[in-house]
């Protein structure tokens, strides 16, 4: 039985940069491949920031390009997640949901 307790030990996760932008390959693809596009999009644009944030964090002299293009990715991420995201996984039942919750509101006033 579990005592609430997580143990995650981050000394036993993989180091490798590679391994980490392969994770971000599958889960690009795998995004692609069941139709959520917008998602796989923000994903892409929010990886390039995160790789260009820790390249310049554990750079010797920080380049102030990298620093422009990680603040531009995530913007546009930001951007693209706000706007697109929430329509990309909206189902009929989700739609069907809300205008339920919407009526029941309304009658409940």
């Amino acid at each position: 039985m579990s005592n609430g307790n997580i143990n995650v030990n981050l000394n036993n996760w993989p180091e490798s940069p590679l391994f980490w932008l392969l994770v971000a390959i599958a889960g690009f693809l795998v995004l692609l491949a069941t139709g959520h596009a917008a998602t796989a999009v923000v994903l892409f644009f929010a990886a390039i920031a995160v790789i260009c944030l820790v390249i310049n964090l554990t750079a010797d002299s920080p380049s102030p390009a990298l620093w422009w293009a990680c603040g531009i990715c995530a913007g546009i991420a930001l951007i693209l997640g706000l706007a697109f995201v929430p329509d990309d996984w909206r189902t009929p039942d989700t739609d069907t949901a809300l205008a339920r919750s919407l009526v029941a509101r309304t009658l409940l006033r």
